[in-house]
């Protein structure tokens, strides 16, 4: 089970774990913590005895040299949300990281885009839904992998969300859409009328796609939140097209699409 946390203070954080760990008895092998004010390491000293995996998500206003070197030392996982063009400080940090870090870019910038874009440090997603499905399909055929590693897929069931309200969704990326109960709900957060109607409906789709979709096995049935279905038939081939066109006309990357340059930046950031 992974938890999404919107992070508020340290009792609100040791509240919502203790839930999860001790009265649910929940095994947890991730805590996502999404920061929008100053940034605590308590948490992280709190969890890495208790859960696999911890990641901070913030504003990059929140970035600080700090941050930064606590990040390198501890190999701290980081996603880091960027919705303003970047100032020449903001660059010198991002450019100081170590390891390969999760940025989230709705910014329209020119200079913000292509400086991300040359970065191997970092692991570039756009926070376009449409345009981040057209980097993940492209990274695929590019690197001739057989699985569409969405962060959606199969997660039902095995990630959830807190928000400051206290209140529990199924899925972070739609929390409204998602809602299930409060915090202090006695009974199962998964014995819910919507989560079980979404949960039906999404086993529905995946054994019709199973026996009669040809992409099957690299979606898997896609998001239960949003249907990618139509995108990945009519987009998929046209991306291992392109990715043979780069490959033997040896295209430069300033003049590939962004999503092209998000595909490829992906795989050298993981180091492929």
């Amino acid at each position: 089970m992974i938890i999404h946390v919107e992070y508020q203070n340290l009792p609100h954080f040791k509240n919502v774990f203790w839930v999860f760990s001790k009265k649910y008895g929940v095994k947890l092998s991730g805590f996502c913590l999404h920061f929008d004010k100053a940034v605590w390491l308590a948490p992280y000293r709190f969890l890495r005895k208790k859960v696999g995996q911890i990641r901070y998500q913030l504003p990059i206003k929140l970035l600080n040299g700090k941050l930064v070197s606590l990040c390198n030392r501890l190999s701290l996982d980081l996603a880091i949300l960027i919705d303003k063009p970047l100032t020449k400080a903001q660059m010198t940090l991002l450019n100081k990281l170590d390891r390969a870090i999760v940025v989230y870019n709705s910014c329209q910038d020119e200079q913000t885009k292509s400086f991300l874009l040359q970065q191997s440090n970092l692991l570039i997603c756009s926070s376009d839904q449409d345009c981040a499905l057209q980097a993940d399909l492209f990274h695929l055929a590019v690197y001739q992998q057989h699985q569409y590693q969405c962060k959606c897929t199969s997660c039902l069931s095995n990630i959830l969300y807190v928000n400051k309200q206290n209140q529990v969704s199924f899925c972070p990326f739609h929390p409204q859409e998602s809602m299930l109960c409060d915090l202090s709900f006695e009974g199962d957060f998964f014995d819910n009328d919507l989560f079980i109607q979404v949960l039906t409906e999404q086993i529905e789709k995946r054994n019709e796609c199973k026996q009669s979709c040809d992409y099957y096995s690299i979606c898997h049935g896609g998001c239960a939140m949003k249907d990618v279905c139509q995108t990945v038939k009519s987009t998929y081939p046209i991306m291992q097209q392109r990715a043979k066109e780069i490959d033997t006309q040896q295209i430069p990357l300033s003049e590939l699409a962004v999503y092209e340059k998000e595909g490829i930046l992906r795989g050298v950031s993981q180091g492929k």
